[in-house]
């Protein structure tokens, strides 16, 4: 961290830990929770695939019984801890809030734990975020083909203590910012919920569309594979290049997973602020990215790439059909479900081309599509404003990270 205030300490995140009281401690092998343990309700489990930017991401979550929960009992968290991945994307963690007291944490993850008031949980959770402190997790991981964590890493890892209060006024800084990103977050996503809800009884309705035609997939979209690429193309100030992890589980545009490119390119690979992109590739075991589909934002310019894991799915000049209307057919129900079921594979699972050419769907006539497409289009145009607003949120969060928890900037400064 350089030169930071003499008043502050240094130590390790281990010994700040023990210091408290707490410990890192790695969750439960496989050997105590199988996968025939999980059920559809109960205790959340949390996983490597659950752990976001510093939050627990909910959606598919896997459960565990009452019973179970409470034989692990040493693997459950409480509010204030910190969950990480063992393997894999290691700098990603997450903080535990307080309505997570009590889950798991599951097979594949490290929980840190600090026990009494000596540091602040949330303050700790910023200073892992730090692009410094995630490269050295990333430098002293293990692991030839994938980085591995454990506990003795994450306990060598370097420390910057700070005064509490001064702790709990950077995490007051840095919180409000991500408060108001997970506000707006909610806000989109109960847009996008409100359009889907505006698109069913409307266009899903089977009295409304009992005498529509029914009709292939195909007959109505063009579907095109975007651009293989290799990391040499990767560049920081390149085309935008929308790729599989734009895609969030579902369906929606990530805006974290933008990637840069300045390599070769076709016009096939090029794609359109207001294109769908469906994801052809997942490595999750029960397909919760395969077919989920994302609208292009127009925040990163009108024209950018997308990667050889997605497909771009445009409405034919003949077709009634809108890239919403599009969008809102692969969202979720029995549609999604069939495409999704053309997915094949062993390790990677692969969505084909014909996924999006052969399924038949009711064809709603152009008046109805238009009318549909003009209720549901301020929806998207308010969530898309939310999320443009919650990125330059984020930049400002992650401008301010370095220099808040180094000392270089000070809360009364800020």
């Amino acid at each position: 961290m350089g030169g930071v205030p003499a008043h502050w300490g240094r130590t390790t995140l281990g010994d700040a830990c023990k210091e408290g009281g707490g410990s890192v401690q790695t969750g439960p092998f496989g050997s105590q929770l199988h996968a025939s343990d999980y059920v559809s309700v109960g205790i959340p489990s949390i996983m490597p695939e659950n752990i976001g930017e510093n939050r627990v991401e909910v959606d598919g979550i896997a459960r565990v019984s009452q019973g179970d929960a409470e034989r692990l009992s040493r693997y459950r968290v409480r509010a204030g801890d910190i969950v990480y991945s063992r393997r894999g994307d290691v700098e990603r963690r997450a903080l535990i809030r307080a309505e997570q007291d009590g889950w798991l944490c599951g097979t594949g993850c490290l929980r840190v734990r600090f026990g009494n008031d000596a540091v602040d949980p949330r303050f700790v959770s910023y200073y892992l975020g730090d692009k410094r402190v995630r490269r050295w997790i990333v430098d002293n991981a293990v692991g030839a083909t994938m980085p591995n964590l454990n506990t003795s890493i994450l306990e060598r890892l370097p420390f910057v203590q700070p005064p509490l209060e001064e702790q709990r006024r950077i995490a007051a800084v840095l919180g409000a910012l991500d408060d108001k990103i997970e506000l707006n977050r909610r806000m989109a996503a109960t847009l996008i919920e409100t359009a889907r809800a505006i698109f069913g009884a409307r266009y899903l309705d089977p009295a409304r569309r009992s005498d529509w035609p029914t009709e292939p997939l195909g007959d109505h979209l063009d579907v095109v594979r975007g651009l293989s690429y290799t990391g040499a193309g990767l560049a920081d100030a390149g085309v935008p290049l929308h790729n599989l992890n734009s895609i969030y589980e579902g369906g929606g545009y990530k805006r974290g997973g933008i990637k840069r490119y300045s390599g070769a390119f076709k016009e096939r690979h090029v794609v359109n602020a207001g294109d769908v992109v469906v994801a052809n590739t997942d490595l999750t075991w029960n397909y919760r990215v395969i077919a989920s589909p994302a609208i292009i934002p127009g925040r990163y310019g009108e024209t950018g790439l997308f990667s050889h894991h997605l497909y771009r799915v445009r409405p034919k000049p003949r077709s009634p059909l809108t890239p919403r209307l599009v969008f809102l057919m692969l969202l979720r129900g029995s549609l999604r479900t069939e495409v999704a079921g053309y997915a094949n594979g062993t390790t990677v699972n692969m969505l084909p081309l014909d996924a999006l050419q052969k399924p038949k769907f009711r064809v709603p006539p152009p008046d109805v599509a238009r009318q549909v497409d003009d209720l549901v289009a301020p929806f998207f145009e308010r969530a898309g404003q939310a999320e443009d607003e919650s990125e330059i949120l984020a930049a400002l969060r992650d401008t301010l990270l370095p220099k808040l928890i180094s000392g270089e900037l000070r809360i009364r400064d800020a």
